[in-house]
């Protein structure tokens, strides 16, 4: 070894080697996506705007394939119900996403003892969720990707939710620029949905 280096500890070694491993060039090719992830997203790269639909093609195109490979299937399947549910075929959405996760999750069971929601009345859920957000300070609600109706009844819950003093919106997947986002007030279909 150099005799700099025997004075410097093993940690910062590895640190210097990973830092300057980029200088000669040597840059490691970036990790390969799943095809279904690929297709998804190629509709949106650079300056394309091909969009959702064009996703949806592709990947119909190639659901044989994807059939065949038992390490694929359900991917491939979340992938295109998603994108369905964005060119609004929500039934095919639905049952592409219960096919692919019905291969992998539990059938669901009846709880033992009482029903859990014995003396629960249906009432109207964005009266609901307001009164329950009354004092509060943040109210979460999570949307399922396949489904564009849950995305909609969210946007009625913002006007009165503001009313109630929740002044900010955080959502998730909005890939860029928070300036940008913040100066424009909206997001464009390049940067979420």
């Amino acid at each position: 070894m150099h005799t700099a280096l025997k004075s410097v500890p093993a940690a910062m070694i590895l640190l210097l080697i990973i830092a300057t491993s980029g200088l000669a060039g040597d840059k490691p090719a970036p990790p390969q996506r799943p095809w279904p992830l690929a297709i998804a997203t190629r509709a949106f790269e650079g300056d394309r705007q091909a969009g959702y639909l064009s996703s949806v093609l592709d990947l119909l195109d190639r659901e044989q394939e994807a059939r065949d490979d038992p390490n694929l299937i359900n991917l491939y399947l979340d992938v295109l119900a998603t994108r369905l549910a964005q060119v609004g075929e929500h039934a095919r959405a639905t049952a592409a996403g219960d096919e692919a996760y019905g291969a992998v999750g539990a059938k669901p069971t009846r709880p033992e003892g009482p029903d859990p929601l014995l003396g629960f009345e249906p009432r109207p859920a964005v009266d609901a969720i307001v009164e329950a957000a009354s004092g509060r300070r943040l109210v979460m609600v999570n949307e399922e990707h396949r489904s564009s109706m849950q995305r909609a009844f969210v946007n009625r819950l913002l006007a009165p939710l503001r009313v109630q003093g929740f002044d900010y919106l955080a959502l998730e997947g909005v890939g860029e620029d928070a300036a940008a986002l913040n100066k424009r007030g909206y997001p464009v279909l390049g940067s979420g949905t």
